[in-house]
């Protein structure tokens, strides 16, 4: 993301766009709408590629397991690719 935001009314097809505090809501994938309007979701996408690498982890301090963990799940909602 870049550093500084611009708030928008209105977002043309084919850009992207960042939506701050929805990130709860979501589990991996979603449609986005305005309340009222008629849209149609996404096909859900089939990826035809497996994880290939696996590593093991672990935080240098044990007080930050708790942040690593947040970090992970975060990660795991954003790359379909990635499991934990």
């Amino acid at each position: 993301m870049g550093k500084t935001y611009e708030s928008v009314g209105a977002m043309p097809c084919g850009n992207t766009v960042v939506l701050g505090g929805i990130d709860s809501a979501i589990l991996k994938e979603a449609t986005v709408c305005h309340q009222g309007a008629i849209c149609q979701t996404f096909k859900h996408m089939k990826f035809a590629v497996a994880p290939v690498v696996q590593v093991a982890i672990k935080a240098k301090k044990a007080v930050d397991i708790e942040k690593l963990d947040k970090g992970l799940k975060k990660l795991s909602k954003v790359d379909q690719l990635v499991l934990i």
